[in-house]
């Protein structure tokens, strides 16, 4: 199991040089290393070490990667913005907006869900972060032990807000949420508190095609999402990323076996959860209680 501890500044850059080598060996395509170091005029170790993400590339490299793969325009904004956060550990507008509020605990996050084309979630405990109305982001942030004063819970649950813009993105991030059924009833804040939130996921799954929410019912008893929550970021050049968050940490499991474990438990707990239909009726019979 590969881990990347963002608890390392230096770990930030490393993960997206990584995201942005493993794009760049996938639109190489059927080519060989020697095919691709004579197209872009390097040599077969370089464009090895940049697919490794041990090397960083010059926007004149990259844009020579972009032009021999013959990269479609409509993706190529996408891989530069790649190139940007790997470049010096450059941070997204969000990260810059927000910087007092955001450790390199939870910035790695927060670039891999502004680069990522879908996410696949799960949660246990709480509503899913992008569904999240200011009022219960604001009950629950306050409920912890991480934020301190009101100022940094404001801080946080506006940044909570705002990461909603992947959503609405002109190629909006989709999102596919399995959510416990002990999520969707514990009273963060309060019942009324709760019941706005309820209605909120079901106007938000309304609103946004690219938006959906399946309830795992607590009747399905052990199954393999019992560990705890993750997420999948997945990418429509490159392999996934898969997060796992605790307390203290945040984990980056990028190896083939971690992936193959976690594809398949995505698989099983949509299988084991209700559907579309039923998960909307499930969340509007507890919203209406």
């Amino acid at each position: 199991m590969e881990v990347i501890d963002l608890m390392a500044a230096e770990a930030r850059p490393n993960l997206m040089r990584s995201r942005l080598g493993l794009t760049l060996r996938k639109l190489r395509g059927g080519r060989t290393l020697q095919e691709a170091a004579e197209l872009v005029g390097g040599s077969v170790s370089a464009v090895s070490r940049v697919e490794l993400g041990k090397q960083s590339l010059s926007e004149s490299q990259l844009d020579a990667y972009l032009r021999v793969y013959q990269v479609p325009e409509a993706r190529v904004a996408a891989v530069k913005r790649l190139w940007e956060l790997a470049a010096s550990g450059r941070r997204t507008d969000l990260l810059n907006q927000y910087s007092e509020t955001i450790d390199d605990l939870f910035a790695g996050y927060l670039e891999l869900e502004e680069v990522a084309d879908h996410a696949d979630i799960y949660t246990t405990q709480v509503i899913p972060g992008l569904l999240q109305t200011e009022e219960y982001a604001t009950a629950l942030v306050s409920s912890g032990i991480m934020w301190k004063s009101e100022r940094q819970v404001r801080q946080f649950v506006e940044l909570r807000m705002a990461r909603k813009e992947v959503l609405r993105r002109r190629i909006p991030l989709s999102v596919s949420c399995v959510i416990e059924e002990a999520a969707l009833l514990r009273p963060i804040g309060d019942r009324e508190v709760l019941r706005r939130q309820l209605r909120a996921i079901r106007n938000t799954v309304d609103e946004l095609p690219q938006m959906h929410v399946l309830v795992l019912p607590t009747a399905v008893g052990g199954h393999c999402g019992v560990e705890g929550p993750f997420t999948v970021f997945r990418f429509e050049s490159g392999d996934p990323v898969v997060v796992v968050e605790s307390l203290t940490r945040v984990a980056y499991l990028e190896q083939g076996n971690d992936l193959d474990q976690y594809e398949l438990a995505v698989q099983q707990l949509r299988g084991a959860a209700l559907d579309a239909a039923e998960s909307r009726e499930f969340i509007d019979r507890l919203a209406n209680e």
